[in-house]
């Protein structure tokens, strides 16, 4: 019986000792041969072997079972992950590798007067006009600290940032919404402080007018601070003073991505990147 590696061949072992049984029940009438009680003896022992090898079989096919069903959990897990994996790859944000919302400001951006501008800097430092040696190390320097100026605003929302949010504030606005309204938030940035980085004289001409409306906004608690109006969303972005753009900008709020000054009846909304 020990050669049986089935439950079929070990019934069929098991059946034809239960015909010897029987043919020797049959035959009982021999009991008083040597033969008989031999014979007997040897069937038992195989029989009590069997028992024994059984209840193994029966051990370790619990056993495997139970690892099969641990199998198929395992199984419907990774496809679930599976799933998941997707899904994200389909749906990633295109801002995903792009953490800090930047703008690099140039002297072409920045559309300098022409006394003032990198052309006629460099122009007048080749042909040594009107710049004593001592005045070309310093505009060299001026212009190189306007181009390396780097602006930073908002930092795009994080799935955990979403995640900790409150379901009432939320509502039915999703991560990617939200995000997306931070593209706008960060073209009104933009669009003022590429205004805002020159230096009074070299604003143009039509610019003037709103450069003198950006400095009456500031006050004392926006020193070196970055904020924006309401009235820059409307010019510079498709956001609109709607419920959803509010609510978003609650949101923003209650994560620290931004933070509100107010006063002079205006609300600022002010980047908290430092």
């Amino acid at each position: 019986m020990d050669n049986a590696k089935t439950l079929g061949e070990l019934f069929i072992q098991f059946q034809e000792r239960l015909d010897v049984i029987n043919n020797m029940i049959s035959l009982k009438e021999c009991k008083e041969e040597d033969w008989y009680e031999t014979s007997m003896s040897s069937i038992f022992n195989q029989l009590s072997t069997f028992e024994v090898t059984f209840a193994a079989m029966k051990s370790r096919l619990k056993d495997f079972r139970e690892a099969l069903e641990n199998a198929n959990v395992l199984k419907e897990n990774l496809k679930e992950t599976i799933e998941i994996a997707m899904h994200m790859k389909e749906n990633l944000p295109e801002h995903f590798n792009n953490n800090k919302a930047t703008i690099k400001i140039t002297l072409d951006s920045a559309s300098v007067s022409e006394t003032n501008s990198a052309c006629n800097l460099k122009e007048n430092t080749k042909k040594k006009v009107n710049l004593s040696p001592a005045e070309v190390p310093q505009k060299i320097t001026e212009n190189k600290n306007l181009l390396e100026k780097e602006v930073k605003y908002i930092e795009f929302l994080t799935v955990p940032q979403f995640d900790s949010i409150p379901k009432y504030m939320k509502g039915r606005i999703t991560y990617k919404l939200v995000n997306n309204v931070i593209e706008e938030l960060t073209k009104c940035f933009e669009a003022k402080y590429s205004i805002m980085s020159l230096k009074r004289k070299a604003v143009p001409e039509k610019k003037k007018h709103i450069y003198e409306m950006y400095k009456a906004q500031e006050t004392a608690d926006t020193e070196g601070v970055y904020f924006i109006v309401e009235n820059d969303m409307k010019e510079y972005s498709k956001l609109r003073n709607a419920p959803t753009t509010r609510s978003i900008l609650v949101m923003l709020r209650h994560v620290g991505l931004i933070r509100e000054i107010r006063g002079g009846g205006l609300v600022r909304y002010a980047a908290t990147f430092y």
